[in-house]
């Protein structure tokens, strides 16, 4: 299967599509420091990551989550490994290899969120903030210990802590001012606003009527002999004849997905397959006696990194389609928990399909819910 190291380091690198920016004033990106990770969105909305040394994945570590209006200010919340069961009382102490830092009831300390628990106590997320920049490791003890924590909590590592605040900063415009984290001056972040979102698409249910169960010879050949003649060197035509859809051959695996408009057909041929994966090359496909064929477009405004790998943005993973809204989703998995890959989602103009919204998480380290958003519309 010629596809599958393919998308799966676009999965943990993350996907490129070959497009234009999408209007977006900004472009998203998420760069990777030592032991942490950060990205920003269109709208300078950041979040960093930090996590134990040596790539455990349980899902333990720290969070920066930031604004970009000038008064925003940073909140941190330490995210729980997978196996724990989330503590509700007792105390917490953070420390660094220097020494405690400050040990507090639980309750004073973190407030219950969906997926993590925020430091609520102001001067504890100062003295926090401050650690990171100075130190190697953070420790977070509970007392009593998390149920489900078979072994001694593991630091949080601080190697590339610094960077990855800095680099929230600049993107954020924040260095040398009062609000900056990583290199703090006088100047006012008073001036600094938070950027309006792109508009999404409205919703717009999908044309009502029938679906032909199937294409035309005609416009069936027109699109495998664009598939193969564009993406045999990235999909797996290769694969012996099966009896459903994920199995076979990549023509066995073409299928009329939805009517978009009057004429135009969303049709999809299988591409390649895998245990927790299923990834498509979509086309518009207006059939008749000369049948008309070009790609689906879903487009990601993104910042591209060099060790990317391009895939071309017909590909979708793991799709499902909404015929009330016109919105159409995608999420590759790295790996078959779903806590790292890439979710997108885009709405059906009339004419394409644009953005609404884009998430990433290059690595595999037990994070379920909070992914770096890399474009947001309203």
């Amino acid at each position: 299967m010629r596809l599958a190291p393919v998308l799966m380091s676009a999965c943990l690198a993350g996907l490129i599509r070959a497009t234009a920016a999408a209007g977006a004033a900004e472009l998203g990106e998420v760069r990777d420091f030592n032991d942490w990770m950060v990205g920003c969105d269109n709208v300078r909305v950041c979040r960093a990551h930090g996590f134990p040394a040596g790539g455990a994945s349980g899902g333990f570590g720290l969070r920066v989550d930031r604004d970009a209006e000038g008064p925003a200010r940073p909140r941190l919340y330490v995210s729980l490994d997978l196996a724990w069961e989330a503590p509700t009382a007792g105390s917490v102490t953070f420390a660094t290899e220097q020494g405690p830092i400050r040990t507090l009831p639980f309750g004073a300390a973190f407030r219950h969120g969906e997926d993590a628990l925020k430091i609520a106590d102001p001067e504890l997320v100062q003295a926090v903030l401050r650690a990171l920049r100075r130190n190697r490791e953070l420790r977070v003890t509970f007392s009593p210990a998390p149920k489900g924590a078979d072994e001694p909590v593991p630091a949080i590592s601080l190697s590339g802590a610094s960077a990855a605040l800095l680099w929230m900063d600049e993107r954020q415009q924040r260095i040398g001012t009062v609000s900056s984290l990583a290199q703090p001056g006088n100047r006012s972040a008073g001036t600094l606003r938070a950027m309006r979102p792109p508009s999404a698409p409205a919703p717009r249910p999908l044309t009502r009527g029938d679906v032909p169960p199937s294409l035309s010879p005609a416009a069936r050949a027109a699109v495998m002999e664009r598939f193969r003649s564009e993406l045999d060197r990235i999909c797996d035509l290769d694969e012996e004849p099966g009896s459903s859809e994920d199995t076979g051959s990549a023509e066995e695996g073409l299928r009329v997905i939805h009517r978009l408009t009057g004429d135009t057909l969303l049709v999809g041929v299988r591409c390649w397959r895998g245990a927790y994966n299923l990834s498509r090359a979509y086309y518009l496909v207006t059939d008749g006696a000369t049948p008309v064929v070009r790609p689906a477009s879903f487009p990601q405004p993104l910042a591209r990194q060099e060790s990317e790998t391009e895939v071309p943005d017909n590909i979708l993973t793991n799709v499902e389609l909404d015929a009330k809204t016109g919105r159409i989703t995608h999420f590759s998995k790295g790996r078959g928990i779903g806590d790292c890959g890439e979710r997108g989602e885009w709405g059906w103009d009339g004419t394409a399909f644009r953005p609404v919204s884009l998430h990433r998480m290059p690595h595999c380290r037990g994070v379920i819910e909070a992914w770096f958003s890399l474009y947001q519309t309203r």
